[in-house]
C-alpha cells in the first residue's frame, strides 16, 4: 500500500507541476475586429428557464451582426423552449432554430442535435456553448481572434467557463472550486501542448475542420464527450489553443444537489474508458489521480499517519497552487474554506465517479 501510494502520488505530482508551468505559459490574445462568418450552435433540451439569458447575451455581442448567426437546436423539449425560440426568431433575424422531434438509431441525442445544428448553419467558424451559459459582450470576437491568431493558427480554441453561485449554497461554491480546478488543469495541459479535453460550453473551430474529421461519426454512439472528442481529434492534426483573454470567459450554471453533482462527474468520467485508443498520456494522468485519491482514502486505515500527512500535504499544496493560479488568471474568486472542503472530499468522490463512469451509472437528459 505504501509503495502504491508513493509511486502514483509521485506521478500525479509531476503532472500537476506540468499544469502549473502550462498556466504560466498562457498568453491572452487581444481581440481584433474580424469579418468572418460565425455560427453559434447550441443544443437545448428543456432549457426554458435559462435560454433567454443566453440569447440576450448573444444578441449583445460586439461582433458585426451581418456576420453572426445563432442556431439553437430544440432537442425534443416539452417545456416552453419552442415558444421562447419562436419569439426570439421573430424579433432577431440572426437567430434561427431547428426542431428535433425524435431520436435516431445511429447517433446519441446530443451529438445528433449538434450535427443538425451545424448542418443548418452557414458560418465558416463554429462557436459552441450550452443553453445554461451566459456570454460576455466580447466573447465571439475574442474566440474568433484566437482561432485566427499567429502564423500557424490553431485548429480548435478552448475557452474558460466559470461556475455561477446564484443561491450562495455550499454545493454551488463547491462546484465553483471543483470546476475551476478542472478548467485550470486543462488550461495548463493545453499550455504544455497537450490537447486532452475541453468544455462544450466554450469552443471554437472551423467548419472545414469539423468536416475533415468526419464530424461526430466515429463517436456517434457515446452518450457524452463530444467536446473531449473534438479537442483530441482536431489537435492530432492542428495546434490547440486555450483562450486566456477575459473577454472570452463564459459563465455557466451549477447543478442544484450533491446527487446531481456526483452523477455529472460519473458521466464525465465515463469517457475515460475510450482513452486507451485516443490519448494514453491523458489516461495515465487520470489513473494516477484515481489511485492517489483512492490510496489517500484507504490510507486512513492502512498507512502510517506521517506518510499520509506528508503525501497529503504535498497534494494539497500543488492542487491549491493550480486553483489559486486559475482563480487569478481567470478572475474567479474562491474561498480557502471551500478549497479545503473540496480537498478533503476528493479522495471519496473521485474513486466513486471513476468506478461509476466505467460501469455507466449516471443519469442525463
Amino acid at each position: 500500500m505504501n509503495f502504491l501510494l508513493i509511486a502514483f502520488s509521485g506521478i500525479y505530482f509531476l503532472f500537476v507541476l506540468a499544469f502549473i508551468i502550462g498556466l504560466y505559459r498562457l498568453r491572452p490574445i487581444d481581440p481584433i475586429l474580424n469579418k468572418i462568418t460565425v455560427s453559434v450552435v447550441v443544443a437545448a433540451r428543456n432549457e426554458a428557464r435559462y435560454l433567454p439569458d443566453l440569447l440576450d447575451s448573444l444578441i449583445r455581442q460586439d461582433y458585426p451582426a451581418e456576420f453572426l448567426e445563432i442556431t439553437i437546436v430544440d432537442d425534443r423539449s416539452d417545456d416552453d423552449t419552442p415558444m421562447i425560440l419562436d419569439a426570439y426568431t421573430q424579433r432577431w433575424p440572426q437567430i434561427q432554430f431547428v426542431r428535433i422531434d425524435q431520436t435516431v438509431k445511429n447517433m446519441t441525442p446530443k451529438k445528433y442535435a449538434l450535427t443538425k445544428g451545424i448542418e443548418q448553419s452557414t458560418g465558416s467558424v463554429i462557436l459552441a456553448t450550452d443553453a445554461d451559459c451566459q456570454a460576455p459582450e466580447g466573447w465571439v470576437r475574442s474566440m474568433v481572434s484566437a482561432l485566427t491568431s499567429g502564423k500557424n493558427p490553431p485548429g480548435i480554441v478552448v475557452g474558460f467557463s466559470r461556475m455561477a453561485v446564484p443561491n450562495n449554497t455550499l454545493v454551488e461554491y463547491y462546484q465553483r472550486v471543483d470546476f475551476l480546478a478542472v478548467m485550470a488543469a486543462n488550461a495548463g495541459a493545453i499550455g504544455m501542448g497537450w490537447g486532452w479535453s475541453g468544455s462544450g460550453q466554450n469552443l471554437a473551430y472551423r467548419r472545414e475542420t469539423f468536416d475533415s474529421i468526419g464530424g461526430f461519426a466515429s463517436v456517434a454512439q457515446r452518450i457524452s464527450g463530444d467536446d473531449v472528442y473534438l479537442v483530441q481529434a482536431i489537435s492530432k492534426h492542428s495546434p490547440v489553443l486555450f483562450n486566456a483573454h477575459p473577454n472570452s470567459f463564459m459563465t455557466t450554471r451549477p447543478v442544484a444537489t450533491w446527487r446531481r453533482f456526483l452523477s455529472q462527474h460519473i458521466r464525465w468520467s465515463s469517457n475515460s474508458k475510450h482513452l486507451l485508443k485516443t490519448d494514453r498520456i491523458f489516461l495515465f494522468f487520470l489513473i494516477s489521480a484515481f489511485i492517489t485519491n483512492l490510496s489517500l482514502f484507504i490510507g486512513w486505515f492502512f498507512i502510517a499517519i506521517k506518510l499520509w500527512l506528508t503525501l497529503g500535504g504535498f497534494k494539497f499544496i500543488l492542487d491549491y497552487t493550480v486553483i489559486i493560479l486559475g482563480a487569478r488568471q481567470f478572475q474567479t474568486p474562491v474561498k480557502f474554506s471551500t478549497i479545503l472542503i473540496w480537498f478533503l472530499l476528493q479522495p471519496l468522490y473521485i474513486p466513486i465517479a471513476g468506478l461509476g463512469g466505467l460501469v455507466g451509472r449516471f443519469t442525463w437528459k
